[in-house]
């Protein structure tokens, strides 16, 4: 799976291989049938019986393969899919959810400004400090984009000073 980036759900959802079966299988409390490793060949292109060879490395060629990289493209937005899409921790996870199920960041907008939207959701609570650094996470996982603007303030007039705002990475 690490391989083809491709966190648990992933592989399922390509392989259509359980959850559970593969965690069974990951833990050493099922064995790996030929039929599973030949499903998981298919979904990948290349000859399941490579798994049961201890002598021979599977090759990273795998995970540039063409049903994977469509995978990758059909699923581009499903980050739960990916191992480098993975969020770090639960309240990173709620905020870019509530983010992404909204269209507030369509538009940049100042730390401030996502603060008071995500925290008027009820559902978490974040303070300045610990949000810039999931936003500027969220920023060096390619989730969001960031650029530079004159500071607004709450007032709604600007002041001199540049700082960061976020906003939704295009599609291209």
């Amino acid at each position: 799976m690490k391989v083809c980036d491709l966190t648990v759900a992933g592989f399922n959802a390509l392989t259509g291989i359980s959850d559970s079966h593969v965690y069974a299988i990951i833990n050493g409390n099922r064995t790996l049938t030929q039929a599973t490793a030949n499903r998981i060949g298919k979904s990948l292109n290349f000859d399941g019986d490579l798994i049961f060879n201890l002598n021979k490395a599977i090759s990273d060629a795998i995970g540039k393969s063409e049903i994977l990289n469509n995978f990758r493209i059909e699923n581009k937005k499903n980050y739960n899919y990916f191992i480098s899409g993975v969020l770090v921790d639960k309240k990173s996870s709620v905020a870019f959810n509530l983010l992404k199920e909204s269209d507030f960041l369509l538009q940049p907008n100042y730390l401030w400004e996502i603060r008071n939207f995500l925290n008027s959701s009820g559902k978490t609570h974040f303070d300045s400090d610990e949000l810039s650094k999931i936003l500027n996470y969220l920023v060096s996982k390619k989730m969001l984009s960031k650029t530079k603007a004159k500071i607004k303030l709450r007032s709604g007039k600007f002041g001199n000073r540049l700082v960061d705002v976020f906003f939704t990475k295009l599609d291209t």
